[in-house]
Parts: structure tokens; C-alpha cells; sequence
């Protein structure tokens, strides 16, 4: 994984002045609002596989809420 398009959005929304909304998926093509969020950091994770079941390294991002 890269911090390109969506992955560089939420590593800046911030320094961009855009708001975060988290959507949690309930099944396909249904998904639950979670809330307003910031970015809070990220680690890396070797050995998750893609889409073709071959190993990758992924971001996982670690947000939190705003208050309201």
C-alpha cells in the first residue's frame, strides 16, 4: 500500500481543512454512519493478503472521534 488518493486524504485532511467520516459496512451495499473522525496515526502490517489472496503490506490507520 501507498499514501496515495484516499490513504494521502486521510493522512492530511487536517493540514487540508477536510472533514473525516468513518462508514462501518453492514453487508454488501449497506453501510453504517460511525462518526466524525481525526487521524491519529498508522502502522504498517507485513503479510495481509489482497484481493488475490498474495501477501502485502497494509495501513491501518488509527482515528478518533470528534466530539460533538
Amino acid at each position: 500500500m501507498t499514501f496515495t488518493r484516499g490513504n494521502r486524504a486521510i493522512l492530511e485532511h487536517r493540514e487540508k481543512g477536510r472533514e473525516l467520516h468513518l462508514f462501518e459496512l453492514v453487508r454488501p451495499g449497506v453501510y453504517r454512519y460511525v462518526g466524525q473522525m481525526e487521524y491519529a496515526g498508522y502502522e504498517l502490517c507485513p503479510g495481509v493478503p489482497d484481493r488475490n489472496n498474495r501477501p502485502r503490506t497494509a495501513i491501518v490507520f488509527h482515528l478518533r472521534p470528534i466530539a460533538s
